[in-house]
Parts: C-alpha cells; structure tokens; sequence
C-alpha cells in the first residue's frame, strides 16, 4: 500500500500487475502509471500484459 502514494496523492491512474514471486514464494507485483484520463491506454497495456502471462499461471508457480 504504501508504495502506491505517489499515484494516489498525485491522482494518476495505476495499475498493478502480478509479474511472479521472490524467492521467499512473496508475490511481486509491477505498478503501471500513466498520464491523467489515460485509463484506456492503461488498460490495454494490463491487458497485453496479463495476454502474455496470465496471473493464473504465476499462481502455480509458489
């Protein structure tokens, strides 16, 4: 949560995304920023993102 502030004080839009685990099994997650009202390019790129590698199989990977 805490490392979320920049975007939450600023007011742009984020998005994060599960990219894996550290060696501990902890997940990792990857912030995504964009410009304000740049929710829909936001979004494609999550998309893109999650069409590569689906959160679904990273679950396994603990």
């Amino acid at each position: 949560m805490r490392l979320s502030a920049p975007a939450n004080i600023t007011g742009v839009p984020a998005l994060t995304v599960p990219v894996g685990h550290d060696p501990a099994g902890l997940p990792i997650g990857l912030q995504l920023p964009a410009r304000p009202l740049g929710e829909p390019v936001l979004l494609r790129v999550g998309h893109a993102y999650e069409s590569t590698r689906p959160a679904r199989a990273l679950a396994g990977a603990v």
